[in-house]
């Protein structure tokens, strides 16, 4: 990991409880000249609380900031990203640092589920108690619909076309790199605290660690070879489904937001993001960033798998 920069400037790192971030990987608020400058930065999560994690370490905010640099191509917001090693922690102190995006004592980040909970009238914990996060009733649960329903009641007129928009092109944007972790935590809209008048806006994509063989070490691609990419890429599903398949794929939510169901709501920015994507520039993406920080042989794994569900992806828009 020395390929890795330290983090340089005049900083301020603050572990303490005095911020709110959720989320199960521990985190500390990074500042620079003051709060309006500040990164969120990530360690990768407890190993205890993921049977992989003893395998991962450091790959894994490797691999949230190549995600981040894939989603800066792209025509949707992403939080700005760096990747980085913070200085005095340790050689092995590497941190995925995502930009803060509030206006401090201004605006706050709603989550989709406590989105869904002002929609019903219920508590974020009554929801959680009911619906066990990660399992399969989550997935029957978040639907694009649902979403899709929640996001219009909860704005006022002026913001509803720009949430819809912006929840189309984060679900496209995950489906290319096979995202499989947006729970109702892990997005969310954007609120002004001072004047409830004005219009939310859907926060900037955050919290995308977990895709492109982020939990498979080395040895394990090594073993599975080129052969594992299909399979790999048909078995991703997203944490957020289709009404009536809760075990959707990416591709099964991509085809229903393109298809005549979902295409007059979805299908212009979602074909906007999929026809955006340039393989062969996100190659030398990669290899220009990353040849120093992962192996040759993984980085040829993840361009494959990117052109394998970017095909499929192109298939289905073309063909609806």
């Amino acid at each position: 990991m020395r390929a890795i920069p330290f983090l340089r400037g005049v900083f301020q790192v603050d572990g303490t409880a005095a911020y709110s971030i959720g989320g199960e990987a521990p985190k500390d608020m990074v500042f620079f000249d003051g709060f309006d400058h500040a990164y969120i930065a990530k360690k990768p999560g407890d190993r205890k609380k993921c049977a992989t994690r003893s395998r991962v370490g450091p790959l894994e905010c490797v691999t949230e900031y190549m995600i981040a640099r894939i989603g800066a191509t792209l025509p949707l917001r992403v939080a700005g990203a760096r990747l980085v090693r913070l200085p005095g922690q340790g050689d092995a102190d590497v941190r995925f640092m995502s930009r803060y995006f509030l206006k401090r004592n201004q605006e706050q980040l709603t989550h989709g589920l406590e989105l869904v909970a002002r929609c019903l009238d219920l508590a974020p914990r009554d929801i959680e108690d009911e619906i066990k996060p990660g399992g399969a009733a989550e997935r029957e649960f978040y639907t694009v619909n649902l979403v899709d329903e929640v996001l219009q009641l909860c704005a006022n007129a002026d913001a509803r076309t720009q949430l819809r928009d912006a929840f189309a092109r984060m679900m496209a944007f995950d489906a290319i790199v096979g995202a499989n972790d947006r729970h109702p935590w892990n997005w969310g809209v954007i609120e002004n605290v001072l004047d409830p008048s004005q219009p939310m806006r859907f926060a900037p994509v955050y919290d995308t660690a977990r895709g492109l063989f982020w939990n498979h070490s080395d040895e394990t691609l090594s073993a599975k070879g080129r052969s594992f990419i299909q399979q790999y890429a048909d078995g991703s599903k997203p944490l957020i489904s289709v009404d009536g398949i809760s075990s959707a794929s990416h591709f099964d939510v991509i085809d229903f937001m393109v298809s005549k169901k979902g295409a007059s709501r979805f299908g212009a920015p979602v074909r906007e993001v999929i026809g955006a994507f340039r393989a062969d520039e996100c190659t030398k993406l990669l290899h220009s960033i990353f040849r120093d920080l992962v192996s040759r042989e993984r980085l040829e794994l993840v361009d494959g798998l990117l052109r394998y569900r970017h095909a499929k992806l192109i298939q289905m828009c073309r063909r609806r």
